[in-house]
């Protein structure tokens, strides 16, 4: 984990569904990291294919003794992401779990009402 200023390269890759993901690293506040940041405490993904009909979505993130690491915030565009952490000091290392899936669209249509004063109350 590096310290506050500080970025860790992990350059990791991997091939999900196609496209070719590429772990950047971590980033703490105020470090300028080799790779396009978005700013704050985070991890980042890119891909050289634009995510069209998929979606890259932060499953877990989880300290060396298992406890979770949430998340305060995300950035993306068409090819990167961020995922802003919410770190203590005493973290060493994370577990990441990121899934990648089909975008799936619903759409709902909805009439409003004039509100009665039986329907205030509940």
């Amino acid at each position: 984990m590096p310290t506050n200023g500080g970025s860790t390269v992990v350059d990791a890759y991997t091939n999900l569904l196609g496209f070719p993901l590429h772990f950047h690293g971590l980033a703490m506040d105020g470090a300028v990291p080799p790779w396009n940041r978005y700013g704050g405490k985070g991890i980042y993904f890119s891909t050289t294919n634009e995510l069209k009909s998929h979606r890259l979505s932060l499953v877990r993130v989880t300290d060396e003794k298992g406890k979770a690491v949430s998340s305060n915030g995300a950035s993306s565009s068409a090819k990167e992401w961020t995922y802003n952490l919410t770190l203590s000091n005493d973290v060493k290392i994370i577990d990441v779990t990121v899934a990648l899936h089909h975008s799936r669209y619903v759409e709902f249509e909805a009439q409003p009402t004039p509100a009665t004063n039986e329907s205030r109350r509940r």
